[in-house]
Formats: C-alpha cells, structure tokens, sequence
C-alpha cells in the first residue's frame, strides 16, 4: 500500500464517519488515531506491541515501585522559572557542537533572537547520559518525572468507545477489511483505550507544568512524535499559543500536516496553531487546509539551522565528494543500497560521504559490515559524514543524493543539486525537480547507470 493510497484510505475514512464528532474526556482522540493508524500503515507495522502480555508482579514489588515514584515525583519537583516561551524537542533533533548537545532549530533560532532569558525549554523522550547540553541552564528534562507521574496515577479506564461514539464500531471494522500483508487488525479497541488513557495522563501531566512556567508560547518541533503531541494538547488547552517548526519534508502524502478534510469549528487541541516552514512548497501543503480554518496558519520562515551555518569556514579532510543521506525504515537497506546504486558508487571516480539518519545510530556496524562486502570501503567516508553539521557538508559536497530525505530542501538553501532515488520523491519534492534543482533516476531502470554518471559528470563540470 503506498503513501497515496494510504492518504486516500484515510481521507475516505474521513468522509464516511462522523470523526469530528469523537470526543473522549473533552478531547477528539480522531486526530490521534488517525496519525497512528497512517504511521501503522506506511512502516508495515502493527501497534500490537502495545498490547503485550502483563507480567505477574509481587505485591512487595508493586509497593516499592509505587513508594519510588512517589519520592521521584514529589520530593524533587521540577521547579521551572516562569517564561514567555516554552521550547520543546528531544535528542533526536540534536547534533554534536562544541562539546554540547545542540538543537539543531530550536537551539539556533533562540541564539539568533537571543531568547535563553525569556525561554524553558523541555527536553522529551528518553535522554542519554553523561551529555552536556547546549542551553542547559533552560532546560527542564521531563522524562523521569513523567514517568513517575503516570506511575502514580495511572488508570485504566474502559471508555467503551464503541458505544459511546457514533460509528466507531463500524470504523474498527473497516480497518480490519484492510487487505495488507501486516497485522493491522491489532488496531483494535483495546488498543486505542490504552492510548487515549496514557494521553490523558500526560495531558494532566504538561497541564501542570505549564501553569507553573507560564508562557505565551509554545514551539516545538515534530509536534505529532509521541512524546510531544500531549504537551501541544496541554498547551492548546491552557489557551497557549502553539507553533510547529518543520524538521523534515511536509508532502502531500504525509498525513500529520496534509489534507485535514474534517476539522470541528474550534479545532482539534491536537493541532498546533501556526506551523512554520522552511519553504513555500512546504507551507502550501498545509496551506491547502489551513485556508478554510482561521485559527491555523502556515509561514515561511526559513531553515534555522542552515542559517547558522552559511557563513561557515569550516576546513574538511575530505574533498570532491558526494554527500548520501540515508534514510531509516521504511526505506531498507536492499534500497539504500541495492547492486544499482554500488555500481555508480564505484564507477563515479569520487569519494561517497555516506551520512547516516539519526535513527540509524544502532544499525551503523551492520551497515557498514555488509557494505564491505559489495565494495572497497575506501570508496566511502564515515567519519566526517557523521561528526560534522550536515549544512557544512551540503555546502562543501559536488551535489547530494537521497531517497526522499528534507536534506534536498537543505541543500537547495546552499546551491546545491539533489539526484534523488525514489520515486516518492517526484510528489514530495516536485518543485525541486521543475526547477532542476533536483532530479529523479529510478535505480530498476534498465538505464539508470548512465543516467545518473551523465547527470553526476553536468553536476562535477559545473562545480569546477
């Protein structure tokens, strides 16, 4: 199932059930499934993990655990400062500089607009140790408490959402006619109980926080992450003003900023009010829906983290190469690379640097492991690719190839040409490729060897 039939799937799921009308405890739990459920079907994957057997536990254990959280959670509260704005993101958008953790957006849009004195900012989801983090002094790592909040007041409320929601049963149904190849039957009842019960929880949770930092704004980045939508709920809750910044490609295909079809007049609190873009190819997506609702808005405010960068002098070992962005799954490594694309690595004459996604920092050895055994590991560069910020690489490469990745827009931002090699890749990056800043050769093609070595040696002559 592609991405367009999975948009159309939802879209029709959209026009045939009453979604907007799906309230749980005073939240519309519609845009929650529903970005769930796009996910479930792009990745192939069911969120049965969820619903895994319980272990017995002690009553001892129990105990322990309850009077831990309880210590945890009140003895050392958080105790943030008040602030105008509250920044939120997680490691995943961080990057090594000069010694710290940095938020590649956030960080770099607070030091340009010298915020730090008017800003917290919230670090979510897991946390490595032993890291020293830019801007530390304002952040607030929410992780730990969260859990033990959770811990301490969890419930496990039965909303029996098939009888109380008009058509949900018939909507579970028609999931399960779903002629796909995963076990996407799991998305059951249960399943989305234990969902919206966990919502609610880290609802409560923000709601707390928030009235204690105080702020006008909240700005975050990939606001539909499991870790952060709660706070946006939180936030849209308690009348705060609530921005997404872009992070990565907003297509018409991506679900979490496209085609919103059925939005109820005051919105859904899922959604944050303003979504600031890189581009205008990525603030138009949204633009298409945001348009029939005054209280969302898209803008252009460009690329935080590229800006911080232009001027940059940064000296490289590596010289004359090209930058390969990967991506992550659903793109396998068969794709990433597959015989088509060793071929051109070998024959092109330069030095691939092979820039690994930050989802695949566990599977680096294995990667590189198996690309030992398709060709000389000479021909590729490792160390640089994944230690310097990627905008001085955009800015030093020949050109970049990628999959799909949002580095192409990154690119674009530097002078620099993107081939690109999947075919999803010609929707999501259309305005890239009509103005020739981008280019699509598909690696199955009979032709594809020579297509992208005669594009690769127009792209070389034109650097020189």
């Amino acid at each position: 199932m592609n991405r367009e039939s999975i948009k159309n799937y939802i879209l029709k799921v959209e026009q045939e059930f009453p979604v907007d009308k799906w309230i749980v405890e005073g939240l519309h739990i519609w845009p929650i499934i529903r970005v769930n459920l796009y996910f479930a079907l792009v990745y192939e994957t069911s969120p049965k993990s969820q619903n895994k057997k319980k272990q017995k536990l002690s009553i001892i254990y129990k105990l322990r655990s309850y009077f831990y959280h309880l210590r945890n959670y009140y003895l050392n509260p958080i105790k943030p400062k008040s602030s105008e704005i509250v920044f939120a993101g997680a490691t995943v958008h961080r990057e090594k500089y000069q010694d710290f953790l940095f938020n590649r957006f956030l960080d770099s849009y607070i030091e340009m607009n010298n915020l730090k004195l008017k800003s917290t900012f919230l670090e979510v989801g897991p946390i490595p140790e032993n890291v020293a983090y830019f801007n530390d002094p304002i952040l607030i790592k929410t992780q730990n408490k969260l859990m033990s909040y959770k811990y301490i007041f969890k419930n496990e409320h039965q909303f029996e959402l098939s009888k109380r929601l008009v058509k949900f049963s018939e909507f579970l149904q028609s999931i399960e006619l779903l002629e796909l190849e995963l076990n996407i039957n799991e998305f059951k009842e249960e399943y989305i109980n234990k969902l919206i019960n966990n919502v609610l929880l880290e609802v409560q949770f923000y709601k707390k926080l928030l009235l204690k930092v105080k702020p006008k704004k909240l700005i975050s980045l990939c606001y539909y992450s499991v870790d952060i939508y709660p706070l946006v709920i939180a936030a849209n809750q308690l009348d705060i003003h609530t921005i997404e910044y872009q992070h990565g490609p907003q297509t018409d295909t991506h679900l979490a900023y496209s085609n919103w079809s059925k939005i109820p007049s005051m919105g859904y609190s899922y959604l944050p009010n303003e979504f600031w873009s890189w581009d205008e190819g990525s603030a138009e997506v949204i633009r298409t829906w945001t348009k029939d609702h005054a209280i969302y808005k898209a803008q252009v405010k460009g690329n935080f983290w590229i800006d911080k960068w232009k001027n940059d002098t940064v000296k490289l070992t590596s010289e004359n190469f090209i930058l390969y962005t990967l991506q992550p799954e659903p793109v396998k490594y068969e794709e990433l690379f597959s015989d088509e694309i060793i071929e051109v690595i070998k024959e092109s004459g330069l030095i691939w640097l092979i820039r690994f996604h930050p989802r695949q920092k566990d599977s680096v050895d294995e990667i590189k492991q198996l690309l030992s055994t398709q060709l000389d590991l000479s021909m590729l560069e490792f160390e640089e690719a994944n230690t310097l910020p990627l905008p001085v690489l955009l800015a030093n490469c020949q050109f970049h190839v990628t999959h799909f990745s949002g580095s192409a827009i990154e690119a674009s931002f530097l002078n620099k040409k993107t081939i690109f090699l999947n075919e999803l890749a010609t929707t999501a990056f259309a305005q890239l490729i009509s103005s020739n800043e981008g280019y699509y050769f598909n690696p199955k093609a009979s032709n594809f060897k020579q297509m992208f070595l005669d594009k690769a040696n127009t792209l070389l002559t034109k650097q020189m």
